[in-house]
């Protein structure tokens, strides 16, 4: 985990695992990847639309991820303000909001660039450059 140069899934991990202990399983690496989750020594950020992803890096930090190639990037932590968490608290019906995770979304360098070499420009025509993009925050 701490050799990635992303945040990999378990197949990832895996293949790299078994490069030096070949008779490793699958299963041993979903095992160990859950076990060093709940143990606080890697962050799993499960997904609606794939696998978990695994993160090494457990110091407090935001992602971003590209909507073009699902590229995910860690970003320092931004301060949410305390009337958000408040008005997220009363329309939850919790008694006390503590932890937040924020996910942010874009266009990375190199999606954007190959989008600029074609043959319209991005957001030409009044339609987004990439599917999702609206302009605006939208769920997350």
């Amino acid at each position: 985990m701490q050799r990635a140069p992303h945040h990999p899934d378990a197949r990832w991990v895996y293949a790299e695992v078994s490069r030096e202990i070949p008779g490793i399983s699958l299963g041993t690496v979903y095992r160990v990847l859950a076990s060093l989750a709940a143990e606080g020594l890697i962050r799993e950020y499960r997904q609606a639309d794939g696998p978990a992803l695994y993160d090494a890096n457990t110091d407090d930090h935001s992602h971003i991820r590209c909507r073009r190639c699902g590229r995910i990037v860690d970003v320092p932590a931004v301060d949410v303000p305390a009337e958000a968490l408040e008005a997220v608290r009363r329309a939850s019906g919790f008694a006390r909001v503590d932890q937040v995770f924020l996910e942010f979304g874009g266009v990375c360098d190199s999606c954007m660039a190959e989008a600029e070499g074609g043959s319209a420009p991005a957001g030409s025509a009044g339609e987004p450059a990439f599917p999702g993009a609206t302009g605006r925050a939208g769920p997350m």
